[in-house]
Formats: C-alpha cells, sequence, structure tokens
C-alpha cells in the first residue's frame, strides 16, 4: 500500500508539471521587466518634451508605439480538456493493475506495465501539444499569406483575383485610381520649332 501512495504521489507531480504552462516561471520576470520598459520610455518621452526635441525622433518611443502581436497560446481549453481525459484514462489504468494485480506473479510485471502506460501518457500529452502548436503556425501562416494576396491585388487591379481575395476573406477591395497622363499641349511644339528654321 505504501508504494501505490508512493505511485499515486509521483503521479500528481507528473500531472501537476505536464499542466504547468512555460510561461509560468517567466510571468513575474516578464512583468518586472516590462513594467521598467513603460517606465523608462515615460521617462524618454517626458525629457523629449522638456527639451522641445520631437518624441518620434527616439527610437524607444517609436518601439513602444509599434503593436507588437502576441502569439497565441497553445494551451485552449479543447487541450486541457483532452489532457485531463488521458490523464484520468492513464491512472486509473494503472491503478487498476495495483489493485487486481496477482500477488503469486512477479511485481515486476506490475512496474512494466505501470511504466508503459505513464509513457503512453506522455506521448499523448506532448502530441496533442505539438498538435496545437502546428495548428497555431498553420493560422498565422495562412494569414500571412491572405495579407500577401491582399496587397498583391491591390496593386495588380486584376478583377478576377480581386474577386476570390474578396471571397475569401470577407474585406471589400477599394482600388485606388491612377492619376491619368495629360497629353502633352500643341503650343510647346511650337515653342521648341526646328533650329535650321
Amino acid at each position: 500500500m505504501n508504494r501505490l501512495r508512493q505511485l499515486l504521489a509521483a503521479a500528481m507531480a507528473a500531472s501537476m508539471l505536464a499542466f504547468a504552462p512555460p510561461s509560468f516561471a517567466q510571468d513575474g520576470a516578464s512583468t518586472d521587466e516590462a513594467a521598467e520598459q513603460v517606465d523608462a520610455t515615460t521617462d524618454v518621452a517626458a525629457g523629449a518634451a522638456d527639451t522641445g526635441a520631437p518624441a518620434e525622433d527616439d527610437p524607444d518611443a517609436a518601439m513602444a508605439d509599434a503593436e507588437i502581436e502576441e502569439t497565441p497560446s497553445p494551451w485552449s481549453g479543447g487541450l486541457m480538456m483532452s489532457i485531463t481525459a488521458m490523464c484520468i484514462g492513464g491512472f486509473s489504468a494503472v491503478l487498476g493493475i495495483w489493485v487486481d494485480r496477482d500477488t503469486s506473479r512477479p511485481t515486476i510485471f506490475a512496474y512494466s506495465m505501470s511504466f508503459l502506460i505513464l509513457c503512453a501518457l506522455v506521448v499523448g500529452v506532448a502530441q496533442g501539444y505539438l498538435d496545437e502548436v502546428e495548428g497555431i503556425k498553420k493560422d498565422q501562416d495562412l494569414e500571412r499569406m491572405l495579407d500577401m494576396t491582399y496587397e498583391i491585388a491591390k496593386s495588380s487591379g486584376d478583377p478576377a483575383l480581386i474577386a476570390l481575395v474578396e471571397e475569401s476573406s470577407g474585406v471589400k477591395i477599394e482600388l485606388e485610381e491612377a492619376p491619368a497622363e495629360e497629353p502633352p499641349s500643341d503650343g510647346d511644339d511650337d515653342d521648341a520649332g526646328d533650329p535650321a528654321e
């Protein structure tokens, strides 16, 4: 019974590590660093305002104004639910092996089966996480490709490409009218004349 308690304690510790997001330990440090950067940017902007220098010339102020795109976290609700289901199934299988174990058989069989079940559980959790990360990368690539197609359609003016982009993205493309070239006036030709004349 003591071994069963140790096994359950180890399983609980492993599940806590599996559910902790990778950025959990860095949250406090990143928050402090972000606060220091905001303070430094505010001080620089205030110094520029005092001296009369434009704040736009400062690269730190420009970076603070720039929009930083955050990558979405792979730890979605669906992934957490599937990991929870896998952990419950794996731990109940290990518990079932030890509860219904035939005492006449060697314990190495139960240890081996428990180890294999836990390995399968770790592989399932890692596969679910990697699939989620892959999906996020595919979504970002698709969004970048749609932006590129939008820019190409806007600059080329091809009606078929514009219709395709408007249908896929749902954004209406308004083409910029190019200024019409003015024909040369007849007065310039008369003034230039032939030098021989």
